[in-house]
């Protein structure tokens, strides 16, 4: 009988043998990293061919028992929830050393959190990277990464991390990055001889703020923080929602410095102003999850009072920091949204002076048109603009949105708005969506100027207004000319190849605001009594294309509750000649266009209540739908100039109360204003 065989090595202690053997009940011989018994089960694995859609694993499955001071690899443990206590017990580690490390610097007088590192300078290697012949979502990649899923973000390179506006979407996927939204030739060089796109070469911005390496909100003792605020990391959750959700004032901020300012002490003097982040938890609270809208509405309240106070504060000690401006910006347009005016006085002059920074100085075009966008569209049938079309030119247009985000080194616009050909030619470099919309804004603007200055009135004019060269003109450059002269990638309204969760929220309302402009300049004078009337042909066009642009944009993924506020105003001017266009059906018997055009009014009308489920315009506008409805069909008689009959505000006529520089604001009006702009 043949003797058992003995092992050459000494015996194992307890626990000695590797996991997987022990669990097996085979011999260990416990080498490191991978035991004999485990290698030579490999090898005999692997000479099989796997199953199809298997693979074998690429090593010996062998791990053992942790030793005493020796740290676990998590990888080599097998149990999921094991693997996760091992991580767990890592982090908490590392932040106690950390806090450990902390303490003792500022033991030794050095303050950690006041000395921020300087802003490193990128490699020629990495300078080359950056360049050359790239394809797919890889180009996208490296034109701006995405932004990391903690709402704190450090960064020492910030040219070389620029976050995008979206969590996982890049900045030039957003804004269609196309040759429009392109840097010039002068920041294009060095690139690969066949590439059909040129990447620019991303430069550490000189003004960029660099952050402390191992500095983070939560570290911020309480006595720090404001305590109107909500805790920081609310704040920073708050701040993202901004940045994502907000169709308007978000375009006015640096969205990488300001996220990455609020990393700061709040003693620092580049931590974000009070007041600005008073304003941006005003306008994010819309787009925070609540269960008690009650609730809600106070928050919004609350820090909406408390920015007022500051800014009334601000203006009166004459401050010109550029943040009075942009909370005075944010808290605008969320009252806009609210279905609400605000009045706010204040000389803009000041706060747009030339400052050496070239990204302040962008957020000071940016800020100035957006007031200026802000000025027409609640200046519509309401009154004269406030902003003077001779005082446009007061800052030049901002650059395009990519390059602003990624501090590209350019040149300032060079599109001047007396320029015969402003609305008709967009060059290469200097266009994208956000400067088409401030384009359609401005030519929407014209209209309201046109009609203030017209009086359309039958009784009070001598001709027909549509007869004379001003009209035509401004008629074909509205309804016709501008849409036709947009660049091949701005045509759509859902821009060039949008899979239909990537819709422009800016270029949509500058499609639309076409048509709403052809409504507002063709409604005085409506004759439905005459079928062959140009303004009702013009209008009817106008108002199908806007039910064409939502039906597009409700066959997407995109939550139409992110657009602009004054969509809904469009929608309501759209189902104001339907409305007209119904009433003639009725008239006429026409019982198959009279179902017709109920059902593209209903349209509209769950549009504007399915937007008011977040901002109340939406609800106004809907209500003041149903109020002209009711009105309307329930004459008996079709007027022979029926459009004179529609209101065509955006607010009831006792809310368009106007206080200008030379009179006073009536008590209990709740209008904006800006006087004295230049």
């Amino acid at each position: 009988m043949p003797k058992p065989a003995t092992s050459s090595g000494p015996a194992l202690r307890r626990n000695q043998a590797c996991q997987q053997c022990r669990r097996r009940k085979l011999k260990c011989d416990a080498g490191r990293p991978h035991c004999g018994t485990c290698v030579r089960q490999w090898n005999a694995l692997i000479a099989v061919p796997p199953p199809v859609g298997f693979s074998h694993p690429p090593a010996p499955t062998c791990s053992y028992d942790p030793v005493e001071g020796v740290p676990v690899a998590p990888e080599s443990i097998e149990d999921p929830v094991e693997r996760i206590k091992v991580i767990e017990a890592q982090i908490e580690d590392l932040q106690s050393k950390l806090q450990n490390a902390r303490r003792e610097a500022k033991q030794n007088g050095h303050d950690v959190g006041k000395s921020p590192s300087p802003p490193t300078q990128l490699s020629p290697e990495m300078a080359r990277s950056t360049r050359g012949t790239t394809s797919g979502s890889d180009k996208s990649k490296d034109r701006s990464p995405t932004i990391s899923p903690q709402p704190y973000l450090l960064s020492s390179s910030p040219a070389s991390s620029r976050p995008s506006t979206s969590p996982s979407v890049s900045v030039s996927e957003r804004k269609h990055a196309t040759p429009y939204a392109r840097p010039r030739a002068a920041t294009r060089a060095n690139t690969t001889t066949g590439s059909s796109l040129h990447l620019p070469v991303r430069r550490p911005p000189t003004s960029s703020r660099s952050l402390p390496t191992d500095y983070s909100p939560q570290a911020q003792s309480d006595k720090d923080w404001d305590l109107n605020l909500p805790a920081p990391n609310i704040v920073a959750h708050l701040v993202e929602l901004f940045f994502q959700n907000e169709p308007c004032s978000s375009r006015i901020l640096h969205r990488s410095s300001f996220v990455a300012s609020l990393s700061l002490p709040t003693s620092h003097p580049d931590f974000p102003p009070l007041i600005l982040l008073h304003a941006i938890c005003c306008a994010s609270s819309r787009w925070a999850s609540h269960d008690a809208p009650n609730r809600q509405e106070k928050f919004a309240e609350f820090h909406a009072a408390k920015t007022r106070g500051l800014l009334e504060s601000a203006l009166q000690a004459n401050t010109t920091d550029l943040s009075i401006l942009q909370a005075a910006i944010v808290l605008q347009y969320w009252a806009y949204a609210e279905g609400r005016n605000l009045d706010i006085k204040f000389n803009a002059r000041p706060f747009l002076e030339p400052t050496p920074s070239n990204t302040q100085m962008e957020e000071k075009r940016r800020a100035w048109w957006s007031l200026v966008m802000f000025d027409r569209y609640v200046s519509l049938g309401a009154w004269k603009p406030s902003v003077a079309e001779s005082n446009l030119m007061a800052i030049e247009l901002p650059i395009c949105t990519v390059d602003f985000e990624c501090e590209s080194l350019v040149s300032p616009n060079p599109q001047k708005v007396h320029d015969p050909t402003f609305f008709l030619s967009h060059p290469i470099g200097y266009t994208d969506s956000y400067i088409i919309l401030i384009k359609a804004t401005l030519l929407f603007g014209k209209v309201t100027e046109y009609n203030l200055t017209v009086d359309s009135r039958p009784s009070r004019r001598s001709g027909d207004p549509r007869d004379t060269a001003v009209f035509r003109a401004l008629d074909h450059l509205v309804a016709v000319d501008f849409l036709q002269s947009l660049p091949d990638d701005y045509k759509s309204c859902l821009g060039g190849g949008s899979n239909g969760s990537m819709v422009d929220a800016d270029l949509y309302l500058a499609h639309v605001l076409p048509y709403a402009a052809t409504i507002s300049l063709h409604n005085a004078h409506i004759d439905y009594s005459n079928p062959g009337c140009p303004s009702a042909v013009r209008c009817i066009q106008a108002a199908r294309s806007i039910i064409r642009n939502y039906f597009l944009l409700s066959g997407t993924l995109f939550d139409i509750k992110r657009l602009h506020p004054f969509v809904t105003v469009c929608w309501y001017l759209a189902a104001v000649v339907l409305v007209q266009l119904c009433k003639r059906h009725i008239t006429t018997g026409d019982r198959g266009g009279e179902a017709t055009v109920w059902g593209e009014i209903e349209t509209l009308k769950l549009a504007m209540l399915e937007f008011g489920n977040i901002s109340p315009i939406g609800l106004r506008q809907e209500k003041l739908l149903q109020e002209t409805i009711d009105d309307v069909i329930q004459k008996p008689v079709l007027p022979a100039n029926f459009g004179l009959d529609i209101p065509m505000y955006t607010y009831p006529l006792q809310d368009l109360t106007v206080s200008l520089s030379e009179h006073g604001s009536p008590e209990g009006s709740t209008s904006f204003s800006t006087t004295g702009y230049l």
